[in-house]
């Protein structure tokens, strides 16, 4: 299997605060018509040198979309904007790494929102 590929990346939280963090670079490839990311968020450049870095997920659970394969665990993919294509109500279908086999399709499933400790989920 091939190593991952990660690149800096930008998370903006439910309440527009962003925070410096890396994703998967074969994810964040993926892009829709109008060649918007699907998972959202926006490249690291050298103006956000001043984010602070994600913090730990104990103090904040970002978004997720669970995406899913026949035969394959399901995977949660961060969704790393609130509008994003992935996060909204028709999701695409992903290409995702698979265990142990090349990539492949994954179909969109249950969204789950970001989670702030001592902050419901549900909000």
């Amino acid at each position: 299997m091939a190593t991952r590929v990660f690149t800096n990346w930008v998370y903006t939280d439910d309440d527009g605060v962003e925070y410096a963090t890396k994703a998967p670079a074969d994810i964040i490839a993926q892009v829709n018509g109008s060649s918007a990311v699907i998972v959202g968020g926006r490249d690291f450049t050298g103006a956000d040198a001043g984010l602070p870095p994600m913090p730990s997920r104990k103090s904040l659970r970002p978004r997720v979309r669970i995406y899913n394969a026949s035969g394959q665990s399901p995977t949660r993919v961060v969704c790393y904007d609130t509008t994003c294509d992935a996060f909204g109500a028709t999701p695409p279908n992903l290409n995702l790494p698979k265990f142990g086999a090349a990539s492949g399709a994954y179909t969109p499933g249950k969204r789950v929102n970001e989670d702030k400790a001592g902050r419901d989920a549900s909000h």
